[in-house]
């Protein structure tokens, strides 16, 4: 094999090795992403049950985290809202206030029964949030969501894992090539 067929071999060796590990870590990161919607559609459909049946939303005072800033912590929050998008309790915080989402969440959830997002209300802070309808006595919204902090610090791990990976497979792999090539002679 001359050196020519070698740099060939190798870059469409490594091309393919990337879209591998590439794929590789899209699920995986995707795995995690999605995820981190669990604890807040189990909270948000709860609430939502509980707000359905004509519950007030004073439930909400029992949250075990107290009020949540935003901006420092990582605990689940909850915030519900009636049938036009207005505030009716809120265990978070964002510079004082309650954050509400933008007005195309609402429609979403209305439509489908639920919309599940990654909101940012602010910079540097990004949530996992579910945003359950409910209907029944009174019509409104249950909101609940979790900083994705933790979420993506491990995708980021994972990226410089999977770059790692890779750079290490596709050297073992041109060695192999070499390998081949020079018994071939």
């Amino acid at each position: 094999m001359n050196m020519n067929s070698l740099i060939k071999k190798s870059v469409f060796l490594a091309v393919i090795l990337a879209l591998v590990f590439g794929f590789a870590y899209t699920l995986a990161q995707q795995v995690m992403r999605q995820s981190a919607n669990d604890a807040p559609t189990v909270i948000a459909r709860d609430a939502a049950a509980k707000l359905a049946i004509g519950e007030a939303p004073d439930f909400l005072r029992t949250n075990a985290y107290g009020t949540v800033d935003l901006a420092k912590s990582l605990a689940p929050f909850i915030i519900t809202f009636d049938g036009k998008g207005m505030v009716l309790a809120s265990t978070a915080t964002l510079n004082g206030q309650t954050p509400v989402p933008p007005e195309g969440v609402f429609a979403d959830a209305k439509k489908h029964g639920e919309d599940r997002v990654t909101w940012q209300p602010a910079k540097g802070v990004r949530i996992a949030a579910v945003l359950t309808y409910y209907g029944g006595s009174r019509e409104g919204f249950a909101l609940a969501g979790q900083s994705l902090q933790l979420v993506e610090n491990r995708a980021s791990s994972l990226e410089f894992m999977t770059f790692w990976a890779w750079l290490v497979t596709v050297i073992i792999a041109i060695i192999g090539l070499i390998y081949i090539s020079d018994r071939r002679r």
